[in-house]
């Protein structure tokens, strides 16, 4: 069985902390006011690091199962022959680090 990885799941595991710590730092302590509390932003934080350790077990489990991804999310630049793209690769190894 071969399932596929989604692009915006894989996404979401580097963007979940820190969309967590920027709205901690921007709604926070920030501008010398404390708009929404000390035990709130630490669980934004928090939540966004949980959220990104749920979504690396679920893409590990996928890739134990057999799934795998090897896609280009955009081309940074062509210089000739040269093609410098940005993309994800999770294999076995990947989904272990994650």
């Amino acid at each position: 069985m071969s399932a596929t990885l989604n692009a915006s799941t894989l996404l979401a595991v580097p963007l979940a902390p820190l969309v967590g710590s920027a709205l901690a730092g921007v709604f926070g302590t920030q501008f010398g006011g404390n708009w929404i509390g000390r035990k709130l932003t630490h669980t934004l934080t928090i939540l966004g690091v949980l959220v990104a350790f749920i979504i690396s077990a679920m893409t590990l489990k996928s890739v134990i199962d057999g799934a795998r991804f090897n896609e280009t999310l955009y081309t940074w630049m062509v210089v000739g022959g040269l093609k410098m793209e940005v993309g994800f690769m999770v294999d076995g190894l990947t989904a272990m680090m994650m």
